[in-house]
């Protein structure tokens, strides 16, 4: 399994269902549902759509940083930041 590289949006459907859908590269991927304008299905919507953007800044952060020699150089981090970040990572591209 491998994730969805962005740019992802989001379009708010109208009809009987008033929900979100998120599309990526122009492709539909998903839809998050609601009844109500800013609900949470907008903010869960919305929060998905910059997964792509959060996930590249967050490897360039441990890129920058976890690396010896680096501006924060962690011989050893343990349940620190680094290893929080690698960890999620991994998740967002389907290695838990």
């Amino acid at each position: 399994m491998s994730h969805t590289p962005g740019p992802w949006t989001v379009s708010k459907t109208f009809g009987h269902d008033n929900g979100f859908r998120i599309f990526a590269n122009g492709q539909y991927i998903g839809y998050f549902g609601d009844t109500d304008y800013e609900t949470p299905g907008e903010i869960n919507a919305t929060l998905a759509s910059a997964a792509p953007d959060l996930l590249a800044a967050l490897e360039s952060a441990v890129a920058q940083y976890g690396k010896p020699g680096g501006p924060w150089n962690f011989p050893s981090d343990p349940g620190g930041w680094l290893e929080t970040a690698k960890k999620a990572i991994a998740k967002a591209k389907g290695n838990p």
